[in-house]
């Protein structure tokens, strides 16, 4: 340690527990709340992801059938994808769905921002054509997070967060636990390459 002079830590897993709940279900005008989760479940079921368990887990609780969706595809570090019912399902971050898909997210949009500046992590789920609806997640800061990263910096180390997750949710962690230089919507590559 007396050598180090940066530290760089991911947040999921590490500065919080790396199991999210889901916090929040939201769905468009006249969309059904469990046939949405549904989906998502059915895709989300194929991926270690913490917050794809974490789908599939409320699922659960809400005593929805999980089917298996055909022909899952992980989207690296933007969610993922399969088909359900012969229907094509996205489970993806807000940013994946507007810049790659170009999907106009509508009335949704205030609500992803709205959900983020809480904290939270935020999933689209509908077909790549069209949003169908929201989960929102939070994982809960080990408590303690904030007295180690302390303690590092009292030391003279540099404390840096990298997170995949969104700038809202990673700067609500952040100063939290007191730390200021912050990297967001980074995925596992770019990691690297800010460790590098």
């Amino acid at each position: 340690l007396a050598r180090v002079n940066v530290v760089a830590l991911d947040k999921t897993g590490t500065i919080t527990f790396g199991g999210p709940e889901v916090t929040d279900v939201v769905v468009v005008a006249g969309g059904d709340e469990l046939s949405m989760l549904r989906r998502a479940a059915a895709v989300e079921r194929k991926s270690q992801h913490p917050l794809a368990r974490a789908v599939v887990r409320f699922a659960a609780s809400k005593n929805i059938d999980v089917v298996d969706a055909e022909g899952f595809s992980s989207l690296t570090g933007a969610g993922a994808s399969g088909r359900v019912d012969g229907t094509t399902v996205v489970v993806a971050k807000p940013a994946h769905y507007m810049r790659t898909l170009g999907v106009d997210l509508g009335p949704l949009a205030s609500r992803v921002e709205e959900l983020e500046g809480e904290g939270k992590t935020v999933v689209v789920v509908g077909d790549g054509v069209a949003a169908h609806g929201l989960l929102a997640l939070r994982d809960q800061v080990r408590p303690n997070a904030k007295k180690a990263i302390s303690e590092l910096r009292r030391l003279g180390v540099k404390v840096v967060m990298l997170t995949g997750d969104n700038e809202r949710a990673g700067r609500a962690v952040a100063r939290e636990v007191g730390i200021d230089d912050i990297h967001a919507g980074l995925t596992p590559a770019e990691k690297s390459e800010r460790v590098k």
